[in-house]
């Protein structure tokens, strides 16, 4: 298995119980898909992936999850984000092989505004690690 490094002290604050569980779940299929698949596939096989574990575990998610986009707090038009919601509120970011996966992470960021969600997650799979890190706008 990958080395896996896990960050979620920017979120820590924001969990509720239950938002702990569902985290929880969620890194147990991650950890799942990297043990059962291990690393070289893209991003779209890894989301694949991920639904599917998700699926078979009955964890509840929404893909492609629909963002709205305002101007002035006007609806301009909904988006498409190619991002699973997990349980209604945890949004799951995948990016591969990115020497700085800086962008991907700013689409998640604004995704979390957008939706008004409290956090994220941001999962990295790098040549020879996963990152997993808890993603919020707000300070802690």
């Amino acid at each position: 298995m990958p080395n896996v490094l896990e960050d979620y002290e920017t979120i820590k604050h924001l969990l509720t119980p239950t938002d702990r569980k569902e985290l929880n779940d969620l890194r147990t299929v991650i950890l799942e898909v990297i043990d059962l698949h291990g690393l070289g596939y893209g991003q779209e096989t890894y989301q694949k992936l991920l639904l599917e574990a998700l699926k078979q575990r009955n964890i509840k998610f929404s893909f492609p999850t629909v963002v709205p986009v305002k101007c002035n707090g006007r609806l301009v038009k909904y988006y498409k984000a190619k991002l699973p919601t997990i349980a209604n509120n945890i949004l799951c970011s995948i990016s591969v092989l990115k020497k700085n996966p800086h962008n991907d992470m700013l689409k998640l960021k604004t995704y979390l505004r957008d939706l008004n969600l409290p956090f994220g997650i941001f999962v990295h799979f790098k040549k020879s690690d996963i990152i997993i890190s808890g993603v919020t706008l707000r300070k802690s």
